[in-house]
Order: structure tokens, then C-alpha cells, then sequence
């Protein structure tokens, strides 16, 4: 699986992006969700409400990183 990020480039240079291709491995994937998910119980268990927010940020980071690797699949 090929994952694409853009990223930009010096203002001096007409500020245009280069896209880099970068490996991911369907490993490196699940162990980003698996951390992920840790993350979103730790900071569930916080009793600030900003920290059950960032809670609930990770957990739909999560289901598009899961649909991600769904789609790589194919």
C-alpha cells in the first residue's frame, strides 16, 4: 500500500507541493490503530472534559485508518 503525503515546498519557490511517495505496511497500520485505541482509554479516563474530546478526535481517527486498510485490502 502507497500512501501519498503532500507537503509544501519554500514560499521562494512558487509554494507549490511535491507529493513523496512513502510506504506504509498493513503492520505499521494496525500498530497505529492499536496505540490509538490505548490513547482514546487513557484519555477517556481523564475526568477534564477536553480530554474525553481529544478522546473522542482519536476514536474517528481511528475508523478512517480502519477504512483505509479496508480499502487496501482490495
Amino acid at each position: 500500500m502507497v500512501i501519498r503525503f503532500a507537503r509544501p515546498v519554500r514560499e521562494d519557490t512558487g509554494g507549490h507541493f511535491l507529493t513523496l511517495p512513502m510506504e506504509i505496511t498493513k503492520t505499521d497500520l494496525l500498530k497505529t490503530i492499536a496505540y490509538l485505541d490505548d490513547a482514546a482509554k487513557i484519555y477517556d479516563a481523564m475526568s477534564k472534559p477536553r480530554h474525553r474530546w481529544r478522546a473522542v478526535l482519536i476514536r474517528r481517527l481511528n475508523i478512517k485508518l480502519k477504512k483505509l486498510l479496508e480499502d487496501g485490502k482490495d
